[in-house]
């Protein structure tokens, strides 16, 4: 066999072992191909939900200072007014023992006083009634105030929800647990002669599939007990359509309560953590000592990562 015909066999021989080579190269450069994409889809989705939670926070703050002013407002010109009595026609109806309905026409708000209380009592319900006819007539989410009246200790409920029908009809315990539960909370702010203001977590209204937290004010009066003044802050109209409402909690935050006597407006930001098979994102809710918490799956990460990234994929491939 000649030289020639020898050289060509030992080519032929090597060129398996070098496409072996090649496809591994390949491999690899596919492989880190599909993990610098993972990673940027990964860092994109994460990026991405972090500004949405801190969109959410601002819309949430911005809503507790409105209401911050509209419970000055309620407490210092609607509720303390002294001007002449206007009221003569106005009736109650006693649904049961020490709850009575107040009856006006119908418009946005309904009213029930729970307790012993008087004609100016009844009066100050239809001023503030009328007053969160106006704040409340164009919203279509639950919205519900709690007035603690230190003058006389009565209750009063005001809210966008049909309150005479819940009362009387099948949902009755219901209505009466978060009374009583929200009473209780207020009393026991009244008393803690350190705390002005308060929040409570994330709660639920099962059957409107409500969800809101509450805010409460105290006002000290000298010679009787504190007034609290309670609102119901709903925040489904504030969560983007993508973000399930049962995934967020809203929680103290112990660091920005340790810097907020410094620092009243702190800059925005974002912590992501990996809570076992979850993901949390949480942003705190500047002046309120809260924080806004936002727990997923980590297989809704993987799911929303490969939908961003497969066709890319499928292309580059």
């Amino acid at each position: 066999m000649s030289q020639s015909d020898t050289t060509v066999s030992t080519r032929f021989s090597l060129l398996p072992g070098s496409i072996t080579r090649f496809f591994l190269l390949l491999i690899i450069v596919l492989l880190v191909t599909m993990g610098v994409m993972v990673q940027s889809a990964v860092n994109a989705w994460l990026k991405d939900k972090s500004y949405q939670i801190v969109d959410i926070t601002h819309a949430i703050h911005k809503r507790v200072d409105t209401w911050r002013y509209v419970t000055w407002q309620i407490y210092d010109n609607i509720a303390a007014t002294t001007t002449p009595s206007t009221g003569e026609g106005l009736q109650e109806t006693r649904l049961k023992q020490d709850v009575y309905y107040l009856e006006k026409p119908r418009r946005k708000t309904e009213a029930l006083i729970f307790g012993s209380h008087d004609s100016a009592t009844l009066e100050m319900t239809q001023r503030m009634s009328t007053y969160l006819d106006t704040l409340w007539g164009a919203e279509n989410v639950p919205w519900s105030m709690y007035y603690l009246n230190g003058q006389d200790n009565s209750l009063i409920l005001i809210s966008t929800l049909p309150l005479k029908d819940l009362s009387s009809g099948f949902k009755e315990s219901t209505i009466g647990n978060i009374v009583d539960s929200r009473r209780a909370e207020m009393l026991q702010q009244a008393n803690a002669l350190d705390e002005r203001e308060s929040f409570s977590s994330l709660r639920k209204l099962a059957w409107q599939n409500g969800h809101y937290f509450t805010l409460r004010t105290t006002f000290n009066q000298p010679g009787h007990l504190a007034t609290v003044v309670a609102f119901d802050l709903p925040i489904n109209d504030l969560i983007p359509p993508g973000m399930p409402l049962d995934s967020f909690r809203i929680e103290p935050d112990a660091t920005q309560a340790t810097g907020r006597s410094s620092e009243k407006e702190a800059p925005d930001s974002v912590t992501i953590s990996f809570n076992g098979s979850k993901i949390e994102i949480s942003s705190a809710l500047n002046s309120t000592g809260m924080r806004l918490i936002w727990q997923v799956p980590f297989g809704a990460l993987l799911l929303d990562t490969l939908q961003n990234i497969l066709l890319p994929l499928l292309l580059n491939i």
